[in-house]
């Protein structure tokens, strides 16, 4: 049975762009906490001494910082291009006719 998919709901689909949003924060938050890290603990046994601790740990808390604004931020941007694929995919469906799918019935 051919069906063809008409319109995608706005908000449901700014749900899902948000969720992989946040899953894609997380990964690229993690990558930059770990290198801020690395770099931080490098700084601290390099430099030594007062000024070289407070370096790297101010390097580690920049990366505390980064990881929970990629976070935030990611999620944000891919709620919102998630919202105009769909407004898009809407108009484009509307005018020329959405995607095609062929379901069959489960046994």
């Amino acid at each position: 049975m051919k069906q063809e998919l008409k319109r995608v709901g706005v908000v449901s689909m700014m749900k899902v762009y948000a969720v992989i949003g946040f899953v894609l924060g997380l990964i690229y938050g993690a990558i930059i906490f770990v290198v801020m890290l690395l770099g931080g603990m490098s700084a601290a046994s390099l430099i030594g001494g007062d000024s070289g601790t407070g370096g790297g740990v101010m390097m580690i808390v920049i990366g505390i910082v980064i990881a929970i604004a990629a976070v935030i931020l990611f999620t944000i941007i891919e709620a919102i291009v998630g919202g105009l694929m769909a407004v898009v995919y809407n108009v484009i469906a509307g005018s020329i006719g959405g995607i095609e799918i062929e379901l069959v019935e489960k046994k």
